[in-house]
């Protein structure tokens, strides 16, 4: 699954057999012009058939003069660790996005955007910041509704949700469609942040998604989707939709 960990770009002292290359793509992150390696690295405790991995260090070496820049992640250890790299802050060099599962039940990711222009490290995406700045309410309404509130810009949602098994809408509401009791539910942590060029040109922006679940974990009503777009100084959102689940689990009568 991995590769061992090349000693040539090496500029500290790593033990070769539990080092491992876990990613790596050759594009130009500095603007010169010419291509530049850029890995990932981590050691992997269950081996290398098991996805898991930890120690997760973001390596850039340069491509004239084979300098290694170490990027050490907050955040370090997870599951399937990538690399997506794309032209994000629109300067015409490709910025780095990280991406790590968390393997927790919840389907979480940790992303982090660096950017590596003129051979600066800046980390320009950071997904704690994005979960700690965006927050929500998810509260049922009468009539088999669900009202999804951003409070960041106090703009809300509503999800119609008459269509969900009957036994599990008994649970929630009387013979009118009432609501028998209070119900919320949540807006999850980032499960996916997928860059996609929005005006089909050579910019990329990141679409956003966070699960959105009704009266429980498991119980998923969509998703939020927030195109966010770099603006010169961060990523801000430019539109954000509801994404509705299409199939209806029967996990949800139970």
């Amino acid at each position: 699954m991995y590769t061992n960990f090349p000693y040539r770009i090496s500029e500290k002292k790593l033990t070769s057999n539990i080092t491992y290359i876990v990613d790596f793509k050759r594009r130009d992150v500095n603007g010169d012009k010419i291509k530049d390696n850029i890995y990932l690295l981590a050691k992997t405790p269950y081996g290398l058939d098991f996805p898991y991995a930890n120690d997760i260090t973001l390596v850039i070496q340069n491509g004239v003069n084979n300098m290694c820049t170490w990027i050490p992640l907050k955040e370090n250890a997870g599951y399937m660790p990538k690399l997506y790299l794309q032209d994000y802050t629109g300067n015409g060099t490709d910025d780095i996005l990280v991406s790590i599962f968390t393997g927790g039940s919840g389907g979480n990711y940790y992303y982090y955007v660096y950017s590596y222009y003129n051979n600066k490290p800046k980390k320009i995406f950071d997904f704690e910041e994005f979960n700690n700045r965006y927050k929500y309410d998810v509260i049922y309404k009468d009539n088999y509704k669900v009202e999804v509130i951003n409070l960041s810009t106090n703009i809300g949602y509503i999800i119609d949700i008459s269509i969900e098994d009957p036994i599990y809408l008994k649970k929630i509401y009387d013979e009118k469609g009432k609501l028998k009791n209070p119900v919320s539910g949540d807006v999850h942590d980032l499960s996916g942040l997928d860059p996609i060029s929005v005006d089909g040109d050579e910019i990329y922006e990141l679409i956003a998604l966070q699960r959105i679940s009704g009266k429980y974990l498991s119980d998923t009503l969509g998703y939020v989707r927030t195109v966010l777009k770099w603006n010169g100084v961060q990523f801000e959102p430019v539109e954000q939709t509801i994404q509705r689940e299409i199939t209806i689990k029967g996990s949800k009568a139970n």
